[in-house]
């Protein structure tokens, strides 16, 4: 028996035994690894299906805000259609001449003219008076001011 034993020990290779544990933790080095690249890949995957929901949502969203806009610029458009056709069609109103007078709007003209004239004749009237108070007002002050000066 106790030769059996010997040739048992014999047969065993201690450099092949920590050659197959070097092995088998690459191994499990290599695994581990490809379960972290798995994830990453699947995270990637999962931003980039993100960033797509997204980039679409927006699209969706800006269609529908267009969509919106475009209804109601027709809506718009079709309400003044109508009324400015109402207003082309519509008779005059009672009391109302078919007969413009030209002559009596050049008269409203004319006195409207004449009478921006004499408000402005005022304000330069009331400048002049303004002008001449700060004149006499200023020559009894410390010092000399220009009393020569025109206004624009």
């Amino acid at each position: 028996m106790a030769r059996r034993k010997q040739s048992t020990e014999a047969h065993i290779d201690h450099e092949e035994i920590a050659r197959l544990r070097e092995l088998i933790e690459r191994e499990e080095r290599l695994e581990e690894d490809l379960k972290q690249e798995v994830r990453e890949v699947a995270r990637n995957r999962d931003r980039k299906l993100f960033r797509e929901l997204n980039r679409q949502e927006t699209k969706n969203r800006r269609l529908i805000m267009w969509i919106g806009v475009t209804i109601l610029m027709v809506i718009i458009f079709a309400i003044w259609a109508s009324r400015l056709s109402l207003t082309v069609t519509k008779p005059l109103e009672v009391g109302a001449t078919k007969d413009f007078d030209l002559t009596e709007a050049q008269n409203n003209l004319q006195q409207t003219v004449q009478e921006v004239v004499k408000s402005i004749d005022e304000i330069k009237t009331q400048a002049k008076k303004l002008d001449e108070e700060t004149a006499k007002a200023t020559t009894t002050a410390p010092f000399q001011v220009n009393t020569n000066a025109t206004l624009p």
